[in-house]
């Protein structure tokens, strides 16, 4: 028998095991989303952006977030009804275990200028969020060839949607409005299918725009 048989066979059976581990392909990153007196944050939307990735996940009831994501480094945007939206820069997802987030305290928008609403399945009384649908917003310019796409949010189970913080009539063009359009393709329809024309006041402001929601069977894509 050869003597390097037994050396051979542990190498072998450790590399298929430990292979997985040193691939070099996943990360991820956990954390807890709050408000400014700590109180836990549930639905809050964690978006993780990359140069070539997308990716959305949302908060449990406690706050906490833990998300499976490409290792590399993102961008990581949290939008909640009511609070402004916050962003960490240049956040490094590595390999083998997740990479902690300090905690996000989130401040509130009710000085702010926002647009805000709920996604909502039309048959559902009380009324239900619809989860996964994407909320596109855009500007539209006096002279534009289109309506510019300049943001984008995707509903948690409440069905919330907000952007907050936006460039108001004194900071814009004349004549410039915003326009924002559910979608959820092949899966839900909406009415009203968006609303445009939508003008945000020098004023601090709220304004809410709710889109009933007929589906079908299956998640949105």
């Amino acid at each position: 028998m050869d003597k390097d048989y037994k050396p051979k066979s542990l190498i072998l059976i450790l590399a298929i095991v430990l292979a997985p581990f040193f691939s070099g392909c996943t990360g991820a990153f956990k954390g807890y989303v709050k408000d400014a007196s700590t109180t836990p944050l549930t639905d809050t939307r964690v978006t993780f952006k990359s140069t070539s990735l997308q990716q959305i996940t949302c908060s449990q009831t406690n706050g906490y977030y833990n998300y499976d994501i490409p290792a590399g480094s993102y961008t990581i945007s949290y939008r909640k009804k009511g609070f402004k939206v916050f962003k960490l820069e240049n956040q490094i997802a590595r390999d083998l275990f997740p990479t902690p987030v300090d905690d996000v305290s989130l401040q509130s928008t009710t000085a702010g200028k926002e647009i805000s609403g709920q996604v909502y399945i039309s048959s559902s009384s009380p009324r239900q969020g619809r989860e996964g649908v994407t909320v596109n917003l855009y500007q539209i310019s006096c002279g534009a060839p289109g309506p510019t796409p300049i943001d984008s949010a995707v509903t948690c189970s409440d069905g919330y949607y907000t952007f907050s913080v936006l460039p108001d009539g004194s900071e814009l063009p004349d004549n410039t409005t915003y326009k924002v359009e559910p979608v959820c393709a092949g899966v839900c329809t909406f009415s009203p299918q968006y609303r445009d024309g939508i003008a945000v006041p020098v004023n601090p402001s709220s304004q809410t725009f709710d889109f009933a929601a007929a589906c079908g069977s299956g998640a949105c894509p």
